[in-house]
């Protein structure tokens, strides 16, 4: 099997080096981000603030038979995910009636095409999967087996250690046809071990 080679890491780290970043943020997402488009697990990056920090919205999505055709939809039990977070009164808040949506297809992530923006994060942000069509399926929801039982799992789709976007916004087809633009706030959570205070971005 050949493998594609994603990264000159040579080139790469000369880049780096001579890199004026504007904060240590910028630098330590930098390595991550080379580390990931490798898509090997015996390489990683783990950042402090990607281990502190981690955010995530809870519209995750399934690759399902359309006709002849493979499409996107939002999880046909899109309401358990929210639910689950304690979310769903948000959802509501906004608008969003997620027992609606569930099922429904999505026709664009971001303005693109939901295969292209899927092929584009699964690539960079994989990480784990030499091959590409298991970077893809780590995308969507799915099923695991917890103490016995079915656990739920959103998807690598509805998460992320990157915190250059607030939102983001899928269109949608809805039961009546009628395409609509369902927009969710990344939500950001700390995952660190022991609290500390703070007032200001600057101390954070």
């Amino acid at each position: 099997m050949i493998l594609t080679i994603r990264v000159k890491l040579t080139e790469t780290v000369k880049r780096i080096n001579t890199t004026d970043y504007g904060s240590d943020y910028e630098f330590q997402k930098d390595l991550s981000d080379t580390m990931k488009r490798l898509n090997d697990g015996h390489y990683a990056w783990n950042s402090c603030y990607a281990s502190a920090f981690s955010a995530a919205h809870y519209l995750p999505i399934v690759s399902l038979m359309n006709g002849d055709d493979t499409s996107v939809f939002l999880a046909p039990n899109l309401p358990l995910y929210a639910a689950q977070n304690g979310l769903l009164d948000s959802y509501a808040g906004a608008g969003y009636n997620l027992t609606e949506l569930a099922g429904a297809e999505v026709t664009a992530i971001q303005g693109q095409s939901p295969w292209n923006y899927l092929d584009d994060v699964a690539g960079p942000n994989g990480g784990v999967y030499q091959d590409p069509e298991q970077r893809l399926n780590f995308q969507f929801a799915s099923y695991s087996i917890v103490n016995g039982g079915f656990g739920l799992l959103a998807g690598q789709f509805t998460q992320t250690s990157c915190f250059d976007k607030d939102n983001i916004t899928l269109t949608v087809k809805s039961a009546n046809g009628q395409e609509i633009d369902v927009t969710s706030p990344w939500i950001g959570s700390y995952e660190g071990r022991e609290a500390w205070n703070f007032t200001s971005g600057e101390e954070l």
